[in-house]
């Protein structure tokens, strides 16, 4: 629910084919200046988190950075399974970029990201491995907490029953059953790849049916009610088999909640880092592959850094509804209070997979270390890095950038057989 997901996505444009027309009213209404009217078209739950001041602020910074707006069109509308997605193109001075806006079932506008050109072009896209042999389903599972179900996906081997199962818990933001991120989806590329092999995996897409306002989740609500939800169905249909939780990025946090009720946990491009440190690095890595001094980003920056003081200082006074660094206070202060380490050490008897990319500039390798000395004297742990896989385990060369996430591409074959092997193991 990150609040720069949808400022920093924000963009305008017009057209005359756009399908919905509150995509089309509220971009009209940016390019006027009518960041008001622009406002009025956004979704209940994104309201809390946007205010018309910051639509206009995001027309500013992108175009600090971008140098001026020359022109802009309409490129495609698509189903996806977050909701209609309309793709608008602005050009700038220096560059291209697409906008994705996401709407909801009242056509009212839920989110914005920023992402590369051509992202609706129908060549080059993502190909997911040969799933011969596998069955896919959805179901739906109650939620007591929730009072209501959520919908997990299960992908399972077509003609051979299965002893393991693993549970796939995604990164950070609202990412979907696939942990789709471009052209990539890191766990739909797993799901095929082990019921290949005769395992079993179960996924889930992040903040359905959620009993609190955005402005008021907690790691609880992203994370914990949705895995505690599926642990139980699998304890109780499904008790006779092995299982495993398996942890990508921020959901490295979330199954070390779970070590000891699982009897492996693997941890792919998991951060120890504070997430706030990540972000303020993340965006200091991302400006520093333009040369351009822009006072813009900046600005930006410091903006960042500020919003960071107020979520450290434990003293503050600052409403816990309000939004830093993309996240309600409150999100941040249910952060503070786990106990990931703590639960990591302890877990002895627990066997547990490391695995990073060499490439991998969202996590540094210097939490991948300090994973090691958290397991320091476990007898069932092992580390393994790959030089030239990025934060999703894909291959690639130079360096690396968000834009790499927008070529297609599936999980390498060496990650595979390490999970394989590692499952095999235990």
């Amino acid at each position: 629910m990150k609040r720069q997901a949808y400022i920093l996505s924000i963009l305008i444009t017009i057209t005359t084919s756009c399908l919905s027309q509150n995509s089309d009213k509220f971009i009209f209404n940016c390019y006027k200046g009518k960041y008001l009217k622009a406002y009025r078209y956004l979704s209940e739950e994104v309201k809390p988190m946007i205010k018309p001041k910051d639509i206009r602020d995001v027309f500013r910074q992108l175009e600090g950075i971008n140098g001026q707006f020359k022109s802009y069109s309409f490129n495609c509308e698509k189903e996806t399974s977050y909701g209609l997605t309309t793709y608008f193109t602005m050009s700038f001075e220096k560059m291209d970029i697409d906008i994705k806006i996401v709407l909801n079932e009242s056509d009212r506008i839920r989110g914005f990201f920023v992402v590369p050109i051509h992202i609706c072009k129908k060549i080059n896209r993502y190909s997911p491995p040969n799933s011969k042999g596998v069955i896919q389903k959805k179901i739906s599972i109650f939620s007591p907490e929730k009072k209501d179900s959520i919908s997990v996906f299960f992908t399972q081997p077509k003609n051979e029953p299965y002893s393991k199962i693993v549970l796939f818990v995604p990164g950070s933001g609202p990412v979907d059953e696939n942990s789709t991120i471009g052209q990539t989806k890191l766990f739909l590329d797993l799901s095929i790849e082990l019921a290949r092999q005769g395992i079993a995996s179960v996924r889930f897409k992040k903040f359905q049916n959620l009993n609190c306002a955005p402005n008021q989740i907690t790691f609880h609500d992203e994370y914990l009610v949705d895995i505690s939800t599926i642990l139980n169905f699998l304890n109780k249909e499904l008790s006779s088999k092995r299982k495993y939780i398996l942890g990508h990025s921020l959901g490295g946090l979330a199954i070390s909640q779970y070590l000891n009720d699982f009897d492996g946990g693997i941890y792919l491009s998991c951060n120890l880092s504070p997430l706030d440190s990540l972000i303020i690095s993340q965006t200091k890595y991302i400006f520093s592959l333009d040369s351009t001094n822009s006072k813009t980003k900046k600005n930006y920056l410091r903006k960042l850094q500020a919003e960071q003081s107020i979520i450290r200082n434990t003293n503050s006074n600052i409403p816990d509804t309000s939004i830093l660094l993309g996240a309600p206070l409150v999100y941040w202060k249910s952060l503070n209070e786990l106990n990931s380490n703590v639960l990591i050490s302890n877990s002895i008897n627990t066997p547990k997979l490391f695995l990073m990319g060499g490439r991998d500039y969202q996590v540094p390798i210097h939490d991948f270390r300090k994973f090691g000395d958290l397991v320091e004297g476990h007898s069932f742990c092992k580390f393994i890095t790959f030089s030239n896989l990025n934060h999703v385990f894909i291959h690639g060369k130079g360096t690396p950038s968000p834009q790499e996430y927008e070529t297609p591409g599936n999980v390498s074959v060496q990650v595979v057989d390490a999970i394989i092997e590692f499952l095999e193991s235990y």
